[in-house]
């Protein structure tokens, strides 16, 4: 009986034995998977951390690149990585031909500070403009303006007529050849005068007469007086003889040709005797 007892105690044991080693195994396992994550989380940790590094170097550094060279210019350093040629030529850049201080991309010779501002011109700015090149600015003395195109002078400076490309004359919008002979305004086509000062005659490019509007070969005859001639006479038509084309006696409606010759009559001298006019109302008997 008793050794019964001893035996089933004996199989307790055993099975408990085995019983705690299983557990201890597990555990063993299990201490060792953790530990295999935390080492796989800190080694994607440490590679999350160098990617980002390595992303923050890569903007830096195309930051720099965008800073040191915008467009064609780079006025900090030396272009680098590039193979020197010549004292002021690198691979792909050029010194400014005039400041040294400038390195240019592509096929410029100047900076935009010493180049002319006229977009398609690569000349050097003049001395005396701090914007344009000798070809391009103005050639009137003193002004620092751009030429019209196809023109010396700048927009001020040039003639108002259309097509010309002169200079003004002084006080004017025109040149001399287009300038009215009297004024500052433009002359008529084909006149020397603006329509201001040109003789109102139909055709006629010659200048007005003093207080006329007409010019002495079209203005009536008689003194004082500013109307236009009538057609083939000297006198305008408050000053012609009606019957022909001299000037009227004063109070009459004939000149001196036509008119009675009493002396007081106004009236047309109808009939011619010995010489002498008479009007119907003196006719001798």
């Amino acid at each position: 009986m008793f050794e019964k007892i001893l035996l089933i105690c004996l199989l307790i044991l055993f099975v408990f034995s085995i019983t705690a080693c299983s557990n201890e195994r597990n555990v063993t396992l299990s201490d060792n998977t953790t530990s295999v994550s935390r080492e796989n989380n800190t080694k994607q940790a440490n590679n999350q951390l160098t990617t980002e590094s390595e992303s923050k170097e890569d903007s830096t550094i195309s930051t720099t690149k965008k800073a040191t060279v915008s467009t064609n210019e780079n006025k900090t350093t030396k272009p680098s990585n590039t193979k020197k040629e010549t004292q002021n030529e690198y691979d792909g850049y050029t010194l400014c031909a005039n400041c040294s201080d400038t390195w240019l991309e592509g096929d410029y010779r100047y900076c935009s500070s010493c180049k002319c501002s006229v977009s398609s011109c690569d000349n050097l700015k003049s001395g005396n403009s701090d914007d344009y090149c000798s070809e391009h600015i103005c050639g009137q003395s003193g002004c620092l303006g751009v030429r019209e195109n196809g023109s010396l002078f700048c927009q001020s400076h040039n003639c108002d007529a259309s097509n010309c490309k002169e200079a003004r004359s002084t006080n004017s919008r025109y040149c001399l050849q287009h300038k009215c002979s009297e004024c500052s305004k433009q002359k008529e086509n084909g006149s020397n005068y603006c329509d201001s000062h040109n003789c109102s005659w139909s055709g006629c490019v010659t200048g007005k007469s003093s207080n006329s509007g007409y010019c002495f070969e079209h203005k009536c005859n008689e003194s004082g007086c500013s109307n236009p001639k009538q057609n083939g006479a000297n006198y305008c038509s408050n000053h012609d003889c009606e019957r022909c084309t001299g000037d009227r006696v004063s109070g009459s409606r004939y000149c001196a040709d036509c008119k009675c010759s009493i002396p007081g009559c106004t009236n047309w001298g109808t009939s011619k005797i010995g010489g002498i006019n008479y009007c119907g109302n003196h006719i001798p008997e």
